[in-house]
């Protein structure tokens, strides 16, 4: 189930490729993260079959994803003080991740300390922005970006509370563990579902002030 998971990224790409000419650049942005996340994955794969440590893949992956999210975000939000706020949190997040490579979590261990911080603020801003989705949005189940968003937050929350037991579910027995896993790998699952409803929405025609203009 684990591959299913992992490759289960290859639907909401489909779709994004498939509609790809009515997508706006924020949602294009977001296909090409998606890519992104499925050559990682085939790396860590074939790193993994030749015995070699792939731990470094998921540290420079959580970086590459904190930033096209956030940076995401920033062009959804018409705002420039938020704006300029979240594209302050990836500098800080940046400095964050170079800083810990050559102190407490270096590239070679498995990440404990830094994606649990990353998809704590990933949740928390995307909360933000499904309120404010919610507030400018004439038909939310027709916005395609309160799907995205919305399967952000799923996924992160799961990545949240894995990393956050871990400790007591590496202890688990054979099947325990099966079960935890399956459920993380599940909720994986839903929220690449979740993208695909997000890429087949038609792109609302909003107003020149932008999609999120009265968050001002």
């Amino acid at each position: 189930m684990a591959h299913v998971s992992a490759f289960s990224v290859f639907i909401p790409i489909a779709v994004g490729l498939y509609n790809r000419g009515m997508l706006e650049h924020g949602l294009k942005n977001f296909l090409l993260l998606l890519n992104i996340n499925l050559v990682a994955t085939v790396g860590q794969l074939i790193l993994n079959l030749n015995r070699v440590n792939n731990l470094w893949l998921s540290h420079v992956f959580v970086l590459v994803e904190f930033t096209f999210v956030v940076w995401i975000f920033s062009m959804w939000v018409e705002a420039l003080k938020v704006r300029k706020l979240l594209r302050g949190f990836i500098v800080s997040f940046w400095l964050l991740w170079i800083i810990s490579r050559f102190t407490f979590e270096p590239i070679t261990v498995p990440p404990a300390y830094v994606t649990p911080v990353a998809k704590a603020i990933l949740i928390v801003i995307s909360l933000y922005m499904i309120f404010r989705i919610a507030q400018t949005s004439e038909e939310l189940f027709k916005e395609p970006r309160h799907w995205i968003v919305s399967g952000i937050v799923i996924s992160s929350a799961a990545s949240l509370l894995f990393y956050a037991f871990r400790g007591i579910i590496d202890k688990f027995g054979h099947d325990e563990l099966f079960i935890a896993y399956s459920i993380h790998w599940s909720i994986q699952i839903v929220a690449n579902i979740i993208y695909s409803i997000g890429f087949l929405c038609k792109q609302p025609t909003h107003s020149s002030g932008g999609p999120l203009a009265s968050a001002r």
